[in-house]
């Protein structure tokens, strides 16, 4: 069975079941009208502003929107609670995100990338999606392959094929390979990721609809630090933070934040650090709603994307992608 035919029939099956009564955290990446032309994978992580409306409406017909900080503490009632995430802390979270807060009574956090805010810097996939853009020759690279450019299939299975390495590497290798990639297809400087200023942080921050968490220093799996690393990006990005909000920090996302992506002495040095809660990409539910949480440095999200629909929100909501997420697993852990 092709990969959508199998989504296909995992929705229509899960989308018809009953909807948890949970409490559940959603991660997103932004909200975003702007397609860009061509081949653009990064973009399909950020919803339309309609979508965003219609994601509201949608979850609220199940669930009471809180901010996260409430999810921290127990609470009687019979309607599960969520919660909004944005990872990455594009732009767009300022002049898109937090006007449809407004606009929809809601409340969010905004995980930032402090190694980037401030300077000229691209984010990987978006420099690797603009050159794969203008591709179209065949090309043999050094520790990925060779790939066919002619087709969007053959830019998609080098895209994909640089995050299965990038998932192996730390921040200096993930560099260099991308260096590889950009010799290989005489790529031009890649144009700076729309990422959030100081300034825009510290504007989210005094808002009231967001509070505003750490992404590390740099988007690297967390497993591939070290602890020393980890330890001082850490307490870097909480201390840059702090000082450009004059506000605590007391949330922490983990980069890609899957389980093999998060080393075992990982949330205890989260904790060490200050901070109070601490959120993965592992699909799940925090618990039967109003629970308390009761692993708050491994906390499970549900990821929404570009093109959910009713269905789609109702298959995550009763349990699809912690079924694919398992499939997932025992994939990454194969030989490749």
């Amino acid at each position: 069975m092709s990969r959508a035919p199998a989504e296909r029939a995992l929705t229509a099956f899960f989308g018809a079941l009953p909807v948890r009564r949970r409490d559940v955290v959603l991660c997103l990446h932004g909200v975003s009208d702007d397609r860009p032309d061509g081949f653009a994978p990064a973009f399909e992580q950020q919803l339309g502003s309609d979508e965003f409306r219609f994601l509201i409406d949608e979850l609220r017909a199940t669930h009471d929107i809180v901010p996260p900080g409430a999810l921290m503490t127990e609470r009687i009632g019979d309607r599960p609670r969520a919660a909004l995430t944005f990872d990455d802390g594009y732009r767009n979270n300022l002049t898109v995100v937090l006007p449809l807060l407004e606009e929809l009574d809601a409340s969010a956090a905004v995980f930032v990338i402090t190694g980037y805010v401030g300077t000229d810097r691209t984010f990987w996939w978006d420099a690797l999606g603009r050159w794969l853009d203008a591709a179209r020759d065949e090309v043999e690279i050094t520790g990925l392959g060779a790939f066919s450019l002619a087709s969007e299939a053959g830019r998609r299975a080098l895209f994909r094929r640089f995050y299965w390495s990038y998932l192996e590497l730390d921040p200096e290798a993930t560099e260099e390979l991308l260096g590889r990639v950009a010799e290989a297809l005489d790529a031009p400087a890649p144009e700076p990721s729309d990422v959030l200023s100081p300034e825009d942080v510290r504007r989210l921050a005094e808002s009231g609809r967001v509070e505003i968490g750490s992404h590390l220093v740099e988007h690297a799996p967390a497993a591939r630090l070290g602890t020393d690393e980890l330890r001082r990006q850490l307490q870097a990005s909480k201390r840059n933070l702090e000082a450009w909000t004059g506000r605590p920090v007391r949330f922490f996302a983990w980069p890609n934040g899957q389980s093999a992506d998060i080393p075992a002495d990982g949330p205890r040095l989260v904790q060490e650090a200050g901070y109070e809660l601490a959120l993965t990409t592992v699909p799940g539910w925090i618990g039967p709603a109003g629970a308390r949480i009761t692993a708050p440095f491994m906390v499970e999200r549900l990821s929404i994307a570009r093109g959910v629909s009713r269905r789609t929100l109702a298959a995550k909501l009763a349990g699809m992608d912690v079924v694919i997420d398992r499939l997932w697993r025992r994939l990454r852990s194969s030989p490749r």
